[in-house]
């Protein structure tokens, strides 16, 4: 499927029991991304074209495998209850991954700070 753009609503009038994320970074290093190409009978009717592309392996895949993520992260995979198959909601990493920027500036300043004293003798 392919967009131009894709939004989603995130009105304040829509939300209630709000509350941080913690530990972000700390959980964000648990997660091994990952380069992978799917099995070819994952595309099964697929146009022929589309299958060569595929198995040529000219169409890497990134992400993460959803079983390691649900170990960390529960609220961001499904299941699916027809065929027994993980997915991970990825939009809602994206947060997650925010607030892991914005822990590790936090530390970043710490040190900078740091190291600003020690070059002036303090």
């Amino acid at each position: 499927m392919y967009a131009f753009q894709y939004i989603t609503s995130s009105d304040a009038t829509l939300k209630e029991n709000l509350r941080p994320i913690n530990d972000a970074l700390a959980k964000i290093m648990q997660i091994n991304p990952m380069i992978y190409d799917f099995k070819p009978e994952v595309f099964q009717g697929a146009s022929e074209d589309k299958m060569q592309e595929l198995q040529s392996g000219s169409t890497n895949q990134y992400g993460v495998i959803a079983q390691e993520l649900e170990k960390i992260y529960p609220d961001l995979v499904k299941v699916d209850k027809d065929n027994g198959l993980y997915g991970v909601n990825y939009q809602g990493l994206i947060p997650v991954l925010i607030k892991a920027l914005q822990e590790q500036q936090v530390a970043i300043s710490e040190l900078s700070a740091k190291i600003s004293k020690l070059k002036n003798g303090e």
